[in-house]
């Protein structure tokens, strides 16, 4: 392809990037997503209330830490099916069927 070609596509296929809802009709996941930073927030607290209610002995502290660990294993595991599906197919948003 030419240079003007190749500038041409790169411009198409940035502003089609862009476009949030061509992304929610086929689904794609956004780069850009609180899910990672609420897990890694929701662990720090897990962790700092176990080492906390170890060191106080108080049993506030560690009931925090019994309730907010399988909160977190729950938001961790949410992604999984999203990681591990092959990204090279595309999904349509009708009842899981795929586009070949």
């Amino acid at each position: 392809m030419s240079p003007y070609e190749r500038l041409t596509l790169e411009q198409i296929e940035a502003r089609l990037r862009r476009d949030r809802r061509l992304s929610r009709s086929l689904h794609v996941p956004s780069t850009t997503g609180w899910l990672p930073l609420a897990v890694t927030l929701m662990l720090a607290s897990s962790v700092l209330l176990a080492v906390v209610g170890m060191r106080t002995s108080a049993p506030s502290l560690l009931g925090g830490c019994a309730g907010l660990c399988p909160l977190t294993v729950l938001q961790a595991v949410r992604p999984l099916p999203r990681w591990t599906t092959p990204t090279d197919r595309i999904t349509l948003g009708v009842r899981g069927r795929q586009r070949p």
